[in-house]
């Protein structure tokens, strides 16, 4: 995978969080934290957290940088307006790890805890969401 590949696909992921993002903004707030058996984490708001968890922990651990937190342990994202705020800083800061990266970085092994290894994993995880 090349690095321009690896941005267009970091593109759309982005693209598509923040197009469900200004959608899930239209519903009424109790609608959102709802429990639903059709939300693996129980409510929409919920899985949202979970998928903006996720990139940032991928990130930080690409980045060579402990894990072991929740994002909701280090960041106060109670709703979807913050939620959303934070998806558009770390959309900033990922386009810039990715702008630091050369083809070579690209090939690196980044152990995750599920053994899963590498940028591209990252990229590859997000569409499972």
């Amino acid at each position: 995978m090349k690095i321009d590949d690896l941005q267009l696909l970091f593109d759309y992921h982005y693209w598509a969080l923040d197009h469900l993002l200004n959608h899930l903004r239209e519903l009424p707030a109790a609608q959102l934290t709802t429990n639903s058996p059709h939300f693996y984490h129980k409510t929409a708001q919920q899985t949202v957290l979970h998928i903006l968890d996720v990139d940032w922990s991928w990130r930080l651990r690409c980045q060579g940088k402990p894990g072991g937190q929740y994002l909701w342990e280090v960041e106060d994202l109670p709703d979807l307006p913050a939620m959303h705020t934070f998806l558009h800083q770390e959309q900033e800061t990922i386009n810039h790890y990715l702008a630091s990266l050369s083809e070579a970085d690209l090939t690196a092994k980044v152990q995750y805890a599920e053994g899963k290894e590498g940028v591209a994993s990252l990229a590859n995880s997000q569409p499972h969401h």
